[in-house]
């Protein structure tokens, strides 16, 4: 590893943390992806989201990420450095819109992509049916 986590961070043994007590500690998640990867679908984000977890995802229609979170509503798509930085700050410093998105990120989820019915339309939409 190298240094530039030094003091910073804490790196925990394989499950010495529960997944849903990890994900209950988090205000934000930064989900970057590199450009040549490409998401398929993003349980992660899905998974963060229904833990109140802000999610900040890459501004890009290369993948569906976009898809499963409202932009400035529930979560942000970032397309330049600049705006990972200036929504991480925005997120830190600012509680009550903090707040107002992390419940907006959980309710998005469980009214739209946990129903079912809901869900295989986004998934027929992304894949123009």
């Amino acid at each position: 590893m190298g240094r530039w986590w030094r003091g910073r961070w804490e790196l925990l043994p394989a499950l010495a943390e529960k997944p849903s007590t990890f994900l209950r500690s988090l205000d934000a998640q930064v989900y970057d992806i590199g450009r040549r990867f490409s998401e398929s679908w993003g349980h992660a984000v899905v998974e963060g989201m229904l833990t109140d977890a802000v999610p900040l995802i890459p501004g890009s229609t290369r993948h569906h990420l976009h898809l499963l979170v409202p932009h400035g509503v529930a979560g942000f798509h970032n397309k330049t450095r600049r705006d990972w930085r200036r929504h991480a700050q925005l997120l830190q410093s600012d509680v009550p819109l903090r707040s107002r998105m992390s419940r907006a990120a959980s309710e998005y989820v469980r009214e739209e992509l946990c129903i079912a019915k809901k869900h295989r339309a986004v998934w027929q939409a992304v894949l123009g049916e």
